[in-house]
Parts: C-alpha cells; structure tokens; sequence
C-alpha cells in the first residue's frame, strides 16, 4: 500500500480499503455490486454500490472514532449530502440478509427487511442512468428488459404477479413454452 510522507495510508486507499464491493449472492438479483459499510456496532451492512438520491443511508465519521461508518439519516441532515440505500431494501432476496442485518443494527434504526417501493423518480442501480417510474422495478427500462431476458421459467411467479402493462412494458416473453 502507498504510504504518504509522515507513514499514513492516503484517504483514497483507506477508503478503497473500507468500501469493499462485492456482488449479491441473490439468484434473481443479477449479482448487483455492493458495498460492505460498517456501522456503529462494527458490523458491516451491504449498500447498494450506486448512490440513492431519496436512500435513507448517509456514511459519515463516527463522533468518537473518527472511523467512517454507516448511519440511518436524521431530519437534521443536509437533504444535498450523498445518500444509499441498503441492498436488502432492493434485493429480490432480503432474508439473505436477516442475520447481518440483526448483527450490524441492533437498535433497529435501518429500513426493515421488507423491499421499499421505489421512488416515482430514481436512478438504475445497475448502469446508474435516470429510470423511468416502472412499479416493483428498480432499474432502468433497457437494463430492466436484459434482467428479463435473463430469467428462467421458475421466475413465472414473480412475472405472474405484475401487471399486463408491466409485462407488455419489460417486454416479458412467455415463460409457461419452456417448462
């Protein structure tokens, strides 16, 4: 590791360190990256790897450590800092992350296991580009249709549950030939 004159690691690194990206291990997630963010506690809480305008996470300096940590945002935040969401609040499995959650957040100050709906107004969480408001869908229209295309018979369920208009929008094949 690159050291500066007085010995200390440079922030970059020690950031790079810290924020380390992996991949969801969900099989319908599409192996979205995240980011293992440790909080007060010491255990780390996945975030989604792209920034959530309206993500009830912010990462700030814990008040006594100085080590960087994740936190629930506070009415007293600035609204304009850089804000995330947690992976399970947008994973089409979130009991992946049932005991990690039960570990890193104690006090219950996260979102809970249950998947947020999203904003009418967001931004991919796979390519990052603004998307357009497609209910039960976080990702942009083309990154939405290639997830689609993707999937197998056994997600007939979950496509079973949207609605035509949903279906016809995401371009969803028809599953129930293939089984």
């Amino acid at each position: 590791m690159t050291r500066t004159a007085r010995g200390r690691a440079p922030k970059d690194a020690a950031r790079a360190k810290l924020y380390a990206v992996a991949a969801c291990q969900g099989t319908r997630c599409g192996r979205a990256s995240i980011r293992w963010v440790p909080t007060d506690t010491g255990n780390p809480i996945p975030l989604d790897a792209g920034r959530d305008p309206h993500g009830p996470i912010v990462v700030d300096q814990h008040p006594t450590t100085r080590a960087w940590i994740a936190r629930a945002m506070r009415p007293d935040d600035r609204e304009d800092r850089p804000r995330y969401s947690v992976h399970w609040s947008t994973c089409h499995h979130p009991e992946l992350y049932r005991e990690v959650k039960l570990a890193a957040d104690p006090r219950g100050e996260f979102p809970s296991l249950t998947r947020a709906a999203p904003p009418s107004l967001g931004w991919c969480s796979v390519c990052g580009k603004p998307r357009e408001h497609v209910e039960t869908v976080h990702l942009c229209l083309d990154c939405a249709r290639a997830a689609v295309a993707r999937w197998s018979p056994a997600m007939a369920p979950t496509i079973a549950q949207w609605t035509p208009a949903v279906r016809r929008l995401l371009q969803v094949p028809d599953l129930t030939d293939h089984g």
